[in-house]
């Protein structure tokens, strides 16, 4: 099981970081291709779990794909799914602590 669950984190790790430095655009932008990611490609969520994520990251205070990020991390793995999806955001964490409120 820890063995399964560390090749998920790496996943989660890396496809976040691959989506993180290869899109532009706002927080919606960044969704999109998260949910590419995590719904199409994976299948690791469903669509309508796509939708909650999206809209409990809209109302949560802080950046959408900090958020968006967050949820589908702990969604996907649980808390250190959330934590490695927060950390592959890092530079977010400095312009926005807010989304320190997550943990």
């Amino acid at each position: 099981m820890l063995e399964r669950e560390g090749k998920e984190g790496s996943i989660i790790f890396f496809s976040m970081l691959r989506i993180s430095a290869s899109a532009f655009g706002g927080g919606f932008a960044i969704a999109s291709f998260i949910r590419r990611e995590f719904v199409e490609k994976r299948i690791w969520i469903d669509e309508n779990e796509m939708l909650d994520l999206l809209s409990i990251g809209q109302t949560a205070p802080g950046a959408v794909a900090v958020n968006v990020s967050f949820l589908v991390g702990y969604k996907t793995l649980g808390l250190p799914g959330a934590i490695l999806a927060l950390i592959e955001r890092s530079p977010s964490l400095f312009r926005n602590p807010n989304c320190l409120l997550h943990i």
